[in-house]
């Protein structure tokens, strides 16, 4: 089974900013929910709505990846507008795979 790993190590999302963006060349943005962008059963706190709409402005597509329930997910995605993907087996990598596909994303220009 062949493993994501790590190119970069972030503490916290707001870390990638717009210039770090171009730099590395991000068009898209693959990342897990619960205990990474939002507190367990939690919505967007300000913070993360504020980079959501960096994210949009700079063309930059934030998909989430997430192992918990597509509901979960859905409740989080629709009112942020973005997309998102629950049950990802993570960390096997086939479903993300899948994804990466399905949203016209390329391995070279996304960030997971």
């Amino acid at each position: 089974m062949k493993y994501f790993k790590p190119d970069f190590e972030l503490n916290h999302f707001s870390d990638i900013t717009s210039d770090w963006l171009q730099k590395q060349n991000i068009k898209t943005i693959f990342s897990d929910l619960d205990s990474t962008l939002a507190s367990h059963d939690r919505q967007a706190g300000d913070d993360l709505k504020q980079w959501i709409a960096m994210l949009k402005q700079n063309n930059v597509k934030l998909i989430i990846a997430s192992n918990n329930s597509q509901s979960r997910v859905d409740l989080f995605c629709e009112p942020n507008g973005i997309i998102g993907f629950g049950k990802c087996k993570k960390p096997a990598a086939s479903e993300i795979n899948k994804h990466v596909s399905e949203v016209g994303a390329t391995k070279d220009t996304s960030l997971f």
